[in-house]
């Protein structure tokens, strides 16, 4: 059994592969990538998730949803993890998702790009990131 430092690394690296190929990614198969299950969801993705929001970048954990609905648990928008619950429902926040969702890609280990647009033409930022642990 992996410490949580070395389960929230894994994590991390599964989400980053999964926005590197532009897909979201369902809570099962963040276990059956990292092969492990995971009991406490909240302990693992509230520190990447609080460390994308401390470094001013797009949410990663926004890209983890439900079998089901297709739709994460949460949209935070930048306020504490877990403290607005996604309503599938309306639209406004189905479509802040996607534009969230969509913001960024992660090009290799380590790095993110961020994309932002402006009137003149879209750029791309590269910003490294750092492991949470």
């Amino acid at each position: 059994m992996p410490t949580d430092t070395e389960l929230i690394s894994k994590v991390r690296g599964v989400l980053m592969d999964a926005a590197s190929a532009g897909k979201t990614i369902t809570f099962s198969e963040v276990e059956k990538k990292v092969g492990e299950q995971i009991g406490a969801w909240r302990k693992v993705l509230d520190p990447i998730y609080e460390d994308c929001v401390a470094r001013g970048r797009p949410d990663l954990t926004a890209i983890v949803i439900y079998n089901a609905t297709g739709y994460p648990p949460f949209l935070n928008d930048g306020g504490d993890a877990r403290s607005k619950r996604f309503d599938p429902n309306n639209m406004r926040k189905v479509e802040r998702w996607q534009k969230s969702v969509s913001r960024f890609r992660v090009v290799q280990k380590g790095e993110i790009a961020v994309r932002t647009s402006s009137a003149a033409a879209p750029i791309t930022l590269w910003l490294p990131i750092k492991s949470v642990g």
